[in-house]
């Protein structure tokens, strides 16, 4: 592919998440906005995917900006050296949401290389930074005074969108889980498809959310099983109008039930019930003829 392909690519990418920025933000979060530059050297055999590269150390650098900015507001020193090492290697538990400033492609090497031949992969993102988790776990790792939070089981996930259909669909899914506890984070977003990574909610939990919310009209959502054990969830977003509960007939009653064949009873008479009146004629049918006279 290009690097003009990868670029129109990109920009249609970050146009798809800049439209579902307003439903991952949960209201309780200590949110801070931070924009952050991303780079990744390019070498012979490197990963097909640079950008996705990039945009992991962008929000890595995010990260590490916005744990600088508190340990020097709530520690009132500078941070120690190791600080970015105590954050973890995976700097999307602190993205809430971001979106794609620039995808500047491949360009001399000014960030990480040194030789006059050395080239990058460079792009500008502006993150949701969850301070809230930033502090938790500098006090976990006894960078910061204070409590570290009770211990929790993980629920974190990955969950892999199929058949997207469009921009709003994607809101669409993204304001349910919302909705339901989560945090979302888009880790690949490309035509008809989207892998998230869900925090705060069990995949089956979030995947029933997903069935029975509200989407555009004609669109619901089909749980898929996943392609193997440890595998994202997979949903795919289905055209239509999805498949009721069987409906069961009840039998009718009262006024416009339906009349007895000839010979059959409703109900069984009692016992010591009376015989029936004779028939009257039928206004259709002529009365028997009488005997003739001997």
């Amino acid at each position: 592919m290009s690097v003009r392909a990868r670029r129109v690519q990109a920009l249609a990418a970050a146009a798809l998440v800049g439209l579902g920025l307003a439903a991952a933000s949960p209201a309780r979060a200590e949110l801070r906005r931070v924009e952050a530059v991303g780079a990744v050297p390019i070498r012979e055999g490197a990963a097909p995917s640079l950008r996705q590269a990039a945009l992991h150390a962008a929000l890595a650098e995010a990260a590490l900006q916005a744990a600088r900015s508190l340990f020097e507001t709530e520690a009132g020193k500078p941070p120690p050296e190791d600080l970015g090492a105590a954050l973890g290697a995976t700097p999307e538990d602190y993205a809430v949401s971001y979106r794609l400033v620039e995808d500047r492609g491949e360009q001399p090497a000014l960030l990480t290389g040194q030789g006059p031949n050395d080239r990058e992969y460079v792009v500008l993102v502006e993150v949701q930074v969850d301070v809230g988790r930033l502090r938790d776990r500098l006090r976990e790792r006894g960078r910061l005074a204070g409590a570290p939070p009770l211990s929790e089981a993980p629920t974190r996930f990955r969950l892999e969108v199929l058949d997207l259909p469009s921009a709003r669909a994607y809101t669409a899914i993204r304001g349910a889980l919302d909705a339901a506890g989560g945090t979302v984070v888009p880790l690949e977003l490309e035509p008809r498809r989207a892998l998230l990574q869900v925090s705060g909610l069990p995949a089956a939990q979030a995947v029933e959310r997903l069935r029975v919310a509200q989407l555009p009209p004609d669109l619901w959502i089909e749980p898929l099983e996943p392609e193997a054990p440890g595998a994202p969830a997979r949903v795919r977003v289905r055209l239509g109008t999805p498949p009721g509960p069987p409906v069961e007939l009840e039998a009718p009653s009262g006024e416009g039930a339906p009349t007895p064949a000839p010979g059959e009873a409703l109900e069984s008479a009692p016992a010591d019930a009376p015989p029936p009146a004779p028939a009257e004629p039928s206004a259709f049918e002529p009365p028997a003829a009488a005997p003739a006279p001997n």
